[in-house]
């Protein structure tokens, strides 16, 4: 009886100190309430979806993580002689080639909030998932190495670049009334506009980062549009 009550001892320590190396190798990767996607694989991504409740409310993630996510209700969503139009959180939620992006502006909630307010019009490029998983630089990684920081630091300079790339994607407003015209990004480090080649494709520019984008679908919504585009923008 002893030897086998040893045995079990020991099977709880093992296991314990599994857990802990595994905690150890594991934290440095993800912040406190940021959830980093896995780019390698969008099979197990959830974007933000409708709930019945509204606020602020919890899910898991595919490491069954809890995640600070921000839901609409059922009703919040505008009607017309046409029928009913989406609010930017169900399109930007159900489409699953930009399921990267969605997953990464879930992180930002003063994004969140207008998405979901039918009274907000919000102008989304999103990036695809074959542009997202391309990146040789992570959202969330610094452009410059840093000196190495506590983890408190580290999760909050994550969050900080997060919301920056996210927000390089994001027009405060409509959108484009025209070809040409500017607006400024949300994050307020790029002028965007866009212009339309012979074929009548849709090209979207950002000035300060001198990069290009082709679009490659769009949608309207009930409370703004989200466009889809073949590249980063900022």
């Amino acid at each position: 009886m002893r030897t086998f009550s040893l045995i079990g001892v020991n099977c709880v320590m093992i296991m314990a100190l599994i857990s802990l190396v595994t905690s150890q190798l594991i934290a440095p990767a993800r912040a406190l309430n940021i959830y980093i996607p896995d780019l390698a694989s969008t099979d197990q991504l959830r974007p933000f979806h409708l709930s019945g409740g509204k606020g602020v409310q919890f899910a898991m993630d595919k490491d069954k993580q809890p995640q600070r996510v921000l839901y609409g209700e059922l009703d919040d969503i505008k009607t017309n002689s046409h029928g009913v139009k989406l609010l930017m959180t169900d399109a930007m939620g159900v489409d699953r080639h930009i399921s990267i992006f969605s997953s990464l502006a879930r992180q930002v909630e003063e994004l969140m909030y207008r998405l979901q307010d039918p009274n907000k019009e919000t102008f989304v490029l999103a990036p695809t998932n074959e542009v997202m998983q391309k990146l040789t630089r992570k959202p969330w990684e610094d452009a410059i190495e840093v000196e190495e920081t506590n983890q408190i630091e580290e999760e909050k300079r994550a969050a900080a670049n997060i919301k920056k790339f996210v927000l390089s994607h994001v027009v405060y407003s409509a959108g484009f009334a025209k070809a040409g015209e500017k607006k400024s990004s949300a994050s307020g480090v790029n002028e965007l506009w866009y212009e339309e080649n012979t074929e009548g494709n849709k090209i979207v520019y950002a000035e300060k980062s001198n990069r290009e984008a082709f679009v490659k679908k769009t949608q309207g919504t009930g409370n703004g549009q989200l466009w889809t585009v073949d590249n980063v923008l900022n």
